[in-house]
């Protein structure tokens, strides 16, 4: 929309140069005189004519610069919207990767496998029974949680 102003603003101030057009202007056999975008008769002269410039008033400057900051603030939310959607996008893409961890994890532990972890001195510890039951049943629980 800014940029539609723009363009017509620029082709505003550029009319006067492109409807430069020449005038003639002559007189009839019957004394009248007569104006015309091409000669009539032997005795038409070219007029030449300034164009006038339109100056904005007071009213017509403050309008332009509520427009000009309403078109702003618009611009504004926009981006902020843009934004907004972007991190959503990838806040759902790092859930989704999240669930999809979780769902092999559990299903790591749904097959039996040994499950270990390693200690201070870099040993591998293995888990109890009852600490993989638990250890599912959180899984399942955040799954449930998050990802359904």
């Amino acid at each position: 929309m800014p940029r539609m102003c723009a363009a017509l603003m620029g082709l505003l101030l550029c009319s006067p140069l492109l409807v430069q057009a020449e005038i003639y202007r002559w007189v009839d056999a019957e004394g009248r005189v007569h104006f015309g975008e091409r000669p009539q008769g032997s005795g038409a002269q070219t007029v030449h004519v300034k164009p006038q410039v339109i100056e904005s008033d007071e009213h017509t400057r403050e309008s332009q610069q509520r427009m000009q900051q309403i078109l702003n603030a618009r611009d504004g939310e926009r981006a902020d919207q843009q934004a907004n959607q972007q991190q959503q996008q990838a806040e759902r893409a790092q859930m989704q990767a999240k669930c999809d961890n979780l769902r092999g994890e559990l299903d790591n532990v749904k097959r039996g496998g040994a499950f270990y972890r390693y200690n201070d001195q870099g040993e591998r510890e293995y888990y109890k029974d009852s600490e993989v039951d638990a250890a599912r049943q959180r899984m399942e629980e955040n799954y449930a949680r998050y990802c359904q």
